[in-house]
């Protein structure tokens, strides 16, 4: 009896019930929907089509939908983007104000409490990397470690 199960993701690539149905036949037992990315329009379709591939093969997979966790989100900046260079100061603020280069507002209000001085922060999928220097009641204060352009 196999205990490993096969997960696959389904996505632009793999989302044509003829692919669907080949995935089915080598084994998938179970199809990961990926919702960081796509709208609910798009998940139900793909959805739609595993539910008809189950039919016509006979065979159940589970649908595992995988949401994203809760992430902090910059605002606009005023200029509509700003380069961050290694070595500048840069404050990540919970004030409904416009972003300019060397602030932005954030969506989420409890990072005042969850970062730590010293902590890294990341931002841009990761490609630019914060050193918190300093928390306020309304602030937390950085140094930039790996500059790039943030919008």
């Amino acid at each position: 009896m196999r205990r490993t199960k096969i997960v696959c993701t389904i996505g632009p690539a793999s989302e044509s019930l003829t692919m669907i149905l080949s995935l089915m036949r080598a084994g998938m037992d179970v199809a990961r929907l990926n919702f960081s990315h796509g709208d609910l329009i798009d998940h139900e379709i793909r959805i739609r089509r595993l539910r008809e591939a189950s039919r016509k093969t006979g065979r159940n997979v589970g649908i595992l939908m995988d949401t994203r966790g809760p992430e902090a989100r910059i605002k606009t900046f005023e200029e509509g983007k700003v380069f961050l260079e290694k070595g500048q100061i840069f404050i990540l603020t919970i004030e409904d104000v416009p972003g300019i280069q060397n602030r932005v507002s954030v969506t989420y209000e409890d990072i005042i409490r969850d970062v730590k001085v010293g902590g890294i922060i990341l931002l841009d999928d990761g490609l630019i990397k914060l050193r918190v220097k300093k928390i306020t009641d309304k602030d937390v204060v950085c140094e930039v470690e790996e500059g790039g352009e943030l919008s």
